[in-house]
C-alpha cells in the first residue's frame, strides 16, 4: 500500500477521537466533514496542486481544512497568526498562493492586503454536519508530491519556505511514535500552534498511532493543566518557556499517573528545568527534518534523561568540524542529520539550499556533541558562537551557569557589538520574585565557574522575556534590547 493510500484509507476511516476545547467530533463526523470541504475545493480550485493558505488558532475547523486540502490533492500553507499584513502578503507571493481558509476572526488589515486571494471561512457550517462521508479517493497526489509548504520559525532572520511531502509526514510520525511507544491507548494534548511544524505533526502522529488528539487553542499554561487533568492526558509537547510556566504554576503538586511524558524542544532545555519534573524528556528537531529528531525516550535512566536522546529509528546524526568532516565522540561540532522524513530544500532559495543541503544530510545551525551513548547533547547555534577578545565563547554556557543562580528564572546571552573587544556575550536576565539583584551580583556568582573573559560585559534585567507565537525566545527583539534601540 502507498504512502497515499494508506493515508487516504486513515484519514477517511480512522478510529481516532479529536476534541477542541470541551467539543468532540466523533472519527465519522470527521470524515463527513473533510469529505464535504475536500469536494468544495475540488469546485474552488479545480487545477491540482493548488497552494491553499490556512490562518487560524488550532482547532478541529482547522484540522479539517487542513486534510480536506490534502484530500483534495492540493497543497497546505499554514500561516502564522502573528504575521504583519505586509508580512503576511510576503509569505502569499512566496508560495503562490490561490486562496486561504481564515478563522472568524480574521482582522480586517489582513483581509484589506490580502484582498486579491480569494478567502473561505474555517467556522463550521450546518450543512457540513449533514453532508454524505463518502471517501474522496485521491489520484492526484503521490507519494513524493508536496503536501506542506511550512516556514521555519525565522527568529533569527527570514523565514525560509520548507517543503514536506506525504510520504515524508507519514514515515516521520511512524518514526516518533514508534520512538515512543504511542498507541491508540495515549492521548496527545497539542498546544503548539498548527502553522509550527511541532504542533502541525502532532495530528499526523495520533493518525498513524490511533492516539486521541486533545487541541488546545492556547499556549495558556492553566488550559494545557486543566488538559493533563481533566483528560487523563498521556503525552504533551511544549517549549521551554511554556515547560517552566507549567511547573511554577503547578507548583508541588504532581501531575497525575495517566500522562507518559511531557516532551521539551524547540529550544535549549537546561538540565535545572528537567530535574524538576520526572516526566519531562528534552527533544531536538527542525522544521526541515518534519520536526523531531532525536528524543530521549519515556523511562530513560538518568544519563539518557539528561540530554536531547537518540536519533528516532531509520534516522542518522552526526558532528562534523568546519571542514565537514565527522568528528569522534565527546566533541563538539556542527550537528549533521539525514532520514527518510526529511525535506530535500527550500522553495526557491539556491543560495540557502547549497549551504544546508549536502547528498542528502541537512547541515543545521546547531553545534553539540555524541556522547559514548549516541546520546546528543546541543550546545547551541553556530552564528550564537562569538569571538570576544581573540577568545571562542558560547552563548549556551554561560546561560547554563545564570541558571544556575537561585535568583534567576530565565535568561538568554548572545553576541553584540565592542569597539574594545570586536564582540562580547550580553544577558537579558529575568529575575525572580524578591530582592533586585545588580551586575556586581552576577559577576560574583559567576566567579569561578566561568573564565573572567566569558562574563556578559552588559547584563539588563527585565520582567519577562519576548516570546515568539511558539513560545521561543524572540532573539530579534531582545537583540534590540541588549543594543539599546
Amino acid at each position: 500500500m502507498s504512502q497515499r493510500d494508506w493515508f487516504d484509507k486513515k484519514a477517511g476511516g480512522s478510529s481516532w477521537r479529536l476534541q477542541d476545547w470541551g467539543y468532540m467530533l466523533p472519527d465519522d463526523q470527521f470524515n463527513a466533514k473533510t469529505s464535504c470541504l475536500a469536494r468544495r475545493i475540488a469546485e474552488w480550485v479545480p487545477h491540482r496542486r493548488t497552494r491553499i493558505g490556512l490562518w487560524g488558532a488550532n482547532s478541529l475547523d482547522y484540522l479539517a481544512a487542513l486534510f480536506a486540502i490534502l484530500r483534495s490533492g492540493n497543497v497546505a500553507v499554514p500561516m502564522n497568526t502573528r504575521l504583519t499584513a505586509r508580512e503576511l502578503l510576503l509569505l502569499a507571493r512566496q508560495t503562490d498562493l490561490s486562496g486561504i481558509f481564515v478563522a472568524r476572526d480574521f482582522p480586517k488589515t489582513l483581509r484589506d492586503a490580502l484582498s486579491a486571494i480569494p478567502t473561505f471561512s474555517l467556522a463550521s457550517r450546518p450543512e457540513d454536519e449533514s453532508a454524505p462521508a463518502g471517501l474522496v479517493r485521491i489520484k492526484e497526489l503521490g507519494d513524493n508530491d508536496v503536501a506542506v509548504l511550512i516556514s521555519s520559525s525565522g527568529s533569527t532572520g527570514q523565514p525560509k519556505i520548507v517543503p514536506l511531502t506525504l510520504r515524508s509526514l507519514m514515515q516521520h510520525s511512524q518514526a516518533v511514535c514508534s520512538h515512543l511507544q504511542v498507541t491508540w491507548r495515549d492521548t496527545w494534548v497539542v498546544c503548539l500552534p498548527f502553522f509550527h511544524v511541532g504542533g502541525l505533526t502532532i495530528p499526523f502522529r495520533c493518525l498513524v498511532s490511533g492516539a486521541s488528539l486533545r487541541i488546545s487553542q492556547t499556549a495558556d499554561p492553566e488550559e494545557i493543566i486543566r488538559l493533563i487533568d481533566d483528560e487523563e492526558a498521556t503525552l504533551v509537547s511544549v517549549v521551554p518557556t511554556m515547560f517552566e510556566r507549567m511547573l511554577n504554576l503547578r507548583g508541588l503538586q504532581p501531575f497525575p499517573k495517566s500522562l507518559r511524558a511531557i516532551i521539551v524542544g524547540g529550544g535549549p532545555v537546561h538540565e535545572r528545568l528537567l530535574a524538576r519534573c520526572e516526566k519531562a524528556y528534552a527533544t531536538y528537531g527542525l522544521t526541515e527534518a518534519g520536526s523531531m529528531i532525536t528524543c530521549a525516550r519515556p523511562g530513560c535512566g538518568p544519563k539518557e534523561r539528561a540530554t536531547a536522546g537518540p536519533p528516532l529509528p531509520g534516522t542518522h546524526v552526526r558532528i562534523v568540524n568546519e571542514k565537514g568532516k565527522e568528528v569522534g565522540k565527546g566533541q563538539a561540532g556542527r550537528i549533521a542529520v539525514r532520514g527518510p522524513g526529511m525535506a530535500r530544500g527550500y522553495i526557491a532559495d539556491s543560495e540557502s539550499n547549497k549551504e544546508t543541503f549536502d547528498s542528502g544530510w541537512i547541515l543545521t545551525e546547531d553545534y553539540g556533541r555524541l556522547d559514548e551513548n549516541g546520546f546528543l547533547h546541543v550546545e547551541g547555534r553556530l552564528d550564537d558562537l562569538m569571538k570576544s577578545g581573540g577568545e571562542s565563547v558560547a552563548p549556551a554556557e554561560i546561560e547554563k551557569a545564570l541558571l544556575e543562580h537561585p535568583r534567576i528564572a530565565a535568561a538568554v546571552v548572545m553576541s553584540v557589538t565592542s569597539e574594545e573587544w570586536g564582540q562580547s556575550p550580553a544577558a537579558l536576565i529575568v529575575l525572580k520574585p524578591g530582592r533586585p539583584l545588580q551586575k556586581i551580583h552576577i559577576y560574583q556568582f559567576l566567579e569561578g565557574k566561568l573564565a573572567r573573559y566569558k562574563f556578559p560585559k552588559t547584563i539588563v534585567f527585565t520582567d519577562k522575556l519576548p516570546l515568539l507565537g511558539n513560545g521561543k525566545p524572540d532573539l530579534k527583539a531582545i537583540r534590540r534590547v541588549l543594543e539599546g534601540k
